[in-house]
């Protein structure tokens, strides 16, 4: 069973945020536009995406990145519940900068944003007290 929820979120370009819940046995269908990013990260259990007879199973706290086409199929062969976000977009043409954890768009703005992560200014208030959950 499907369940649709629809946020209010507004985007400055369009874009699908979906967190999809399969049960034993079910299938997921999704048509995206042609020229789209799109990614999945699989929250619980092990999806299997792609065609029956094609495609990779992946298994919990993995990204799959799709290729450009039409569609994403996904189904849950196991015996437990899976959970995974299905993230796409269209892309905005800007440069990408990537160190550690922060993405940007300039070098510069890299180093800003550690600068930011170590004096725990602009968002990072709190990120002395952060701790990784085991």
């Amino acid at each position: 069973m499907l369940h649709l929820i629809k946020s209010e979120v507004v985007t400055r370009t369009p874009a699908y945020y979906l967190d999809v819940h399969l049960e034993k046995g079910a299938k997921f269908n999704q048509p995206l536009p042609k020229g789209w990013n799109t990614f999945a990260y699989v929250l619980s259990g092990a999806v299997h995406f792609g065609p029956d007879t094609e495609g990779q199973v992946v298994p919990k706290y993995s990204t799959v990145v799709f290729n450009d086409g039409d569609c994403v199929d996904a189904k849950n062969n196991g015996d437990d519940i899976t959970q995974f976000v299905l993230i796409a977009g269209k892309p905005i043409g800007e440069p990408v900068v990537r160190r550690g954890p922060f993405v940007m768009n300039t070098s510069e703005e890299i180093q800003q944003a550690f600068k930011d992560f170590r004096s725990g200014q602009n968002g990072f208030e709190k990120a002395n007290d952060w701790r990784l959950r085991k």
